[in-house]
């Protein structure tokens, strides 16, 4: 039975007393500055990759060393990769245990390729009327993943690979020519396609005696796709833009696959420096166009592979190497600029850019996990070179913190200094740094960009105040 106290005078006066305490201290919570709202920090922002950990690291430096052709000598090859200053040889058809032994020796990885074609007609596809479906060139017909020949075949390549010493594979058109025959029979059949890759890789590994690196060319969504550490990408330079490398990133995050692109047309030289400088800028690759494939020569004889020489790219290359500390390990945490919106923030933009071109992209790249590291915002210039401003918001850099600004642009090509790094290691040297004046917390003037640069944004030593 519950019991009803009356109210007396003299606990009425407590509960008055107890009244008073409480609106007086919650006045006093009223009259208290509200606390600070919880900032995101950048490092907080950019998230872990699972990556494959035999896949490419972003800093390392890639050239197809495609073939001993015409005047293209194995010596040249060779050369022409120490001029571009390459950590790794791909997607090369040059079989032979000499040159492998050559770029290993140099350092590289060295990458042979397979494919779906067979110089044995028995082993082809047939078209609708049971012929062999032959590719343009003279003696190779497109395999038939089922047949039992072309499996010996291929896996007899593998073992040579291996066995002249290739550190890993990429397997050259995975869906075995579809788009060059996709008009003349049915497609094979994603269950066969993926039954097929996943036996390739089983066989290859079980002779190599442990796990073997194997890409593909290829950014659909097939099945078949596990059976390969990361992709290869050919793209259209209609197609190249911020967002869309960007998107590509991301794309390759949510996979759990690195995205190594490369081009596949004839383009001006400024527009392979913007598709290797926005491709490192998003956590992507761009291989180096020396003897890179042309589309234009499936419908026109005449026409001529990419050759773009060092002198002209190998400025970018050389940057590549020596700011691996700046791109091994870091993660998209906001973008700002040309051709890009950020919408993690809300309504309060982290990194914006002023002023310039109107086509300068900012690209902010942190460590997951690691608030001390430095903070990285990748400057690409889509548009004529104009001097421009950089502003970050200082909450999200390094609380309690003084910060240090440098600009790293690289240096103009010349080549007895891009001969001295080769040899000694030293890519610093091909590296302009200049400490950036700050002013209104982190707003930074950036100069004409050709068309890269990284700000490199670090803390120092520990404010008075803490």
């Amino acid at each position: 039975m519950r019991t009803i106290y009356p109210i007396t005078a003299m606990n009425m006066t407590a509960i008055k007393y107890s009244a008073l305490l409480f609106l007086g201290f919650s006045g006093a919570l009223a009259n208290e500055a509200p606390a600070p709202a919880v900032v995101d920090q950048f490092w907080q922002t950019a998230q872990p990759v699972r990556f494959s950990a035999e896949s490419p690291r972003l800093s390392d430096v890639c050239m197809r060393l495609f073939a001993v052709h015409g005047d293209i000598t194995a010596e040249r090859i060779i050369a022409t990769g120490k001029a571009y200053h390459i950590t790794r040889g791909v997607w090369s058809y040059i079989n032979d245990k000499d040159f492998i032994g050559k770029a290993k020796a140099l350092g590289w990885q060295f990458q042979g390729t397979l494919s779906g074609n067979t110089p044995n007609p028995d082993h082809a596809l047939l078209d609708r009327d049971g012929q062999p479906l032959k590719l343009d060139v003279n003696n190779q017909w497109w395999a038939d993943p089922t047949n039992p020949g072309y499996r010996e075949e291929y896996l007899q390549l593998a073992k040579q690979w291996i066995d002249n010493g290739a550190t890993s594979l990429q397997r050259d058109d995975p869906q075995f020519g579809l788009w060059h025959w996709r008009d003349k029979r049915d497609p094979i059949p994603e269950d066969v396609l993926l039954e097929f890759h996943r036996w390739a890789r089983a066989e290859i590994e079980r002779y190599a005696g442990g796990r073997m690196t194997i890409s593909t060319n290829n950014h659909g969504t097939h099945p078949f796709i596990q059976c390969f550490d990361y992709r290869m990408t050919e793209i259209r330079f209609n197609r190249l833009s911020p967002s869309h490398l960007l998107e590509i990133s991301k794309d390759a995050r949510r996979e759990e696959k690195l995205f190594v692109v490369t081009g596949q047309e004839e383009q001006p030289v400024d527009m392979f420096r913007l598709a290797v400088a926005g491709c490192y800028a998003t956590g992507n690759h761009f291989v180096l166009p020396w003897d890179q494939f042309n589309v234009a020569v499936v419908k026109d004889p005449a026409a001529q592979r990419t050759f773009i020489d060092p002198e002209q790219l190998a400025d970018l290359s050389g940057f590549v190497r020596a700011n691996a500390r700046y791109l091994d390990g870091y993660e998209d945490a906001a973008v700002g600029g040309h051709d890009l919106k950020e919408t993690r923030y809300g309504t309060q933009a982290p990194l914006r850019v002023e002023g310039g071109s109107g086509k300068l992209s900012a690209f902010l790249r942190a460590r997951p996990g690691d608030p001390a590291a430095a903070v990285v915002v990748h400057m690409v210039e889509w548009g004529q070179r104009k001097p421009a401003s950089l502003i970050v918001d200082p909450a999200r850099l390094f609380p309690g913190r003084t910060v240090r600004v440098t600009l790293r642009t690289p240096k103009p090509y010349e080549a007895g200094e891009h001969t001295l790094a080769q040899e000694t290691g030293d890519y610093e040297t091909l590296v302009d740094s200049r400490v950036l004046e700050q002013s209104d917390g982190i707003h930074v003037a950036i100069p004409p960009l050709s068309p890269w640069g990284l700000v490199v944004i670090e803390g120092e030593t520990q404010s008075s105040s803490q």
